[in-house]
C-alpha cells in the first residue's frame, strides 16, 4: 500500500498563527467594528438628507408661519436634524436615531422625535377653541389685542402677523387636529440601496480578516 504524505509549505510557525482562533476573532471583531461605524454614519448621512429633503405631508399655513419653513421636519436652528445621532453599542452593532427630548405642558417629558415620526391626534377643547377665537379676532383686526396673552397665544399671534395670516376659528364638526406622520428614520432605513451598501461594508470586513488570516 502506498504511503501518504503531506507538505507543510510555510512552516509550523506560520500555521500556528493562520490557526489561531483568538487572532482571528481580534481582526476580525476590529474590521466589523470599522464597518459598523461606517453603516452607522451612512445611516445618519441618509436621515439628515432625508429631514432636509424628503417628502412628506406639507406642513399647514401656521405652522409655515412659526417655522418660517415650509419643509415639514425643518425648524430653526434644524433642532431635529441636529439631534440625530449614532453610538456603537458593540463590534457589530449600533444605534441610530434620536435621544432628545422636550417638555410638553401637561404631559411631562416625551420623545418629540416619536411624535414627528408617528404623528399624533390632539383632541380639541373648549380652550384650544377659545385660543382659536380669540387669535382669529386679533389676525383680522375685530380686536386690537387682550388685556393678558399667554406666551404660546403670543407666539401664535406674532407669527401669523409676520406671515399676514389669517387664523381662522376652529369648526364645530372639528373635533381633533391630526399631525400626520413623518417617517424619517424608517423610511430612509428601509430604502434597498443603504441595505445593500450595509451588507457589502460587512462583507468587505469579513474578507479583509480572512485574507490578513491567511496571509500573514
Amino acid at each position: 500500500m502506498p504511503a501518504t504524505a503531506f507538505k507543510l509549505v510555510g512552516g509550523w510557525k506560520k500555521l500556528r498563527h493562520i490557526m489561531d482562533a483568538s487572532r482571528f476573532d481580534t481582526a476580525l471583531k476590529q474590521e466589523v467594528r470599522r464597518a459598523t461605524l461606517m453603516n452607522a454614519l451612512a445611516a445618519v448621512r441618509e436621515i439628515r438628507a432625508g429631514i432636509t429633503g424628503g417628502k412628506y405631508s406639507p406642513n399647514a399655513a401656521l405652522s409655515i408661519a412659526l417655522k418660517r419653513s415650509s419643509k415639514p421636519l425643518v425648524q430653526s436652528p434644524a433642532l431635529l436634524f441636529q439631534a440625530v445621532t449614532h453610538q456603537l453599542l458593540d463590534y457589530k452593532t449600533a444605534f441610530v436615531g434620536v435621544i432628545r427630548q422636550g417638555k410638553q405642558d401637561g404631559e411631562g417629558l416625551v420623545d418629540l422625535a416619536a411624535v414627528v415620526h408617528e404623528g399624533v391626534t390632539i383632541q380639541v377643547t373648549d380652550a384650544m377653541r377659545g385660543l382659536f377665537f380669540l387669535l382669529w379676532q386679533l389676525t383680522t383686526g375685530h380686536i386690537s389685542g387682550l388685556p393678558s396673552m399667554t406666551p404660546r397665544m403670543t407666539e401664535l399671534f406674532e407669527a401669523a402677523k409676520r406671515a399676514h395670516l389669517i387664523i381662522k376659528p376652529l369648526a364645530e364638526s372639528t373635533t381633533a387636529i391630526v399631525i400626520p406622520p413623518r417617517p424619517f428614520l424608517r423610511k430612509p432605513l428601509e430604502d434597498p440601496g443603504l441595505i445593500a451598501g450595509f451588507g457589502k461594508r460587512w462583507q468587505d470586513a469579513v474578507d479583509r480578516a480572512l485574507r490578513a488570516r491567511g496571509g500573514a
